[in-house]
């Protein structure tokens, strides 16, 4: 067996019988990181959801195309594959003269009588074209509509600017305030993570002194709490992913259907159990060095 080895298995021996000997500290510190990651997983479950839902509703951002008299008889498939190749055009679907007064008259219910005898041709057809989700930006909606209202056979363009800038402006909110709640909630678990283990640290600081008078580096000290920092950790993501799978499923049964979506999962059970585990482990490896490195300074 190698020096190195040897060595890594006597600083695990002394993390794992440090953590045994603060058994109360070490399990408020994995406690405590899980509650702080737990609640970090479920707000970027929630998130993701909410992102996605505002993509779907940016993908329903319409504009309409009225097609000149002139162009009517041209291909219309044609037209359709040319609108298609624009960048920021998700779909395109025909209306014809017919249908464009089908819908008025569907639109004035009981007071269709006043179109009577009514040019049934009047109505200019068009195209319902539908913008990808990524377009939701105004000023880029506006790009499109310019190179759409260039085609030479387009007649007029009509789409809603004010809802779009408003909506947009609702996405831009939703996203900045996301990102600064989960900024929040990360740096609250590392301060609080970091806090519990300099309570393990403070605890052993006689063992410390002992090593320091002996000459041992601040490398030699630091390692034992930096594993202890990772099995805490790695301890915490797994009871963090526990106890966000335990909600989700308690809320389930608890919220709307029409609120459902929310809980749903963005990445597999497995993905994020991993994920979490993992995140768990590397906060707890960073506490334990913020934690050590302080003290060995001071």
């Amino acid at each position: 067996m190698s020096m190195s080895a040897k060595s890594l298995r006597f600083f695990l021996s002394d993390a794992i019988a440090a953590i045994r000997g603060n058994l109360a500290t070490s399990i408020l510190t994995a406690l405590t990181l899980a509650f702080s990651l737990a609640i970090c997983t479920f707000f970027f479950i929630v998130f993701i959801n909410m992102g996605t839902l505002f993509g779907t509703w940016g993908d329903n951002t319409y504009a309409v195309a009225y097609i000149k008299d002139s162009a009517h008889a041209r291909d219309i498939k044609g037209l359709q594959k040319q609108l298609m190749r624009i960048k920021g055009v998700k779909g395109v679907s025909y209306v014809s003269k017919a249908e464009a007064m089908a819908e008025l008259k569907k639109g004035l219910k009981g007071h269709s009588g006043i179109l009577e005898g009514m040019d049934k041709g009047i109505l200019p057809a068009s195209f319902e074209i539908r913008l990808r989700g990524e377009t939701m930006d105004p000023e880029q909606i506006l790009k499109v509509v310019k190179r759409i209202k260039s085609l030479p056979w387009v007649d007029e363009m009509q789409y809603s600017q004010e809802w779009a800038r408003k909506f947009y402006g609702i996405f831009k909110f939703f996203e900045l305030t996301a990102v600064v709640i989960g900024a929040v909630l990360g740096a609250a678990a590392v301060f609080v993570i970091t806090n519990t283990i300099r309570l393990t640290v403070y605890a052993r600081r006689e063992e410390i002194e002992v090593l320091r008078l002996v000459g041992a580096s601040d490398t030699f000290i630091s390692l034992p709490f930096l594993i202890e920092g990772l099995i805490e950790g790695a301890v915490g993501g797994v009871f963090a992913s526990v106890l966000v799978f335990a909600v989700i499923l308690l809320l389930r049964y608890n919220v709307p259907d029409y609120l459902a979506f929310v809980l749903d999962m963005p990445l597999s059970v497995p993905v994020i159990f991993a994920l979490t585990t993992v995140l768990g482990t590397l906060i707890g490896a960073l506490g334990s060095i913020i934690s050590t490195g302080r003290f060995l300074k001071a």
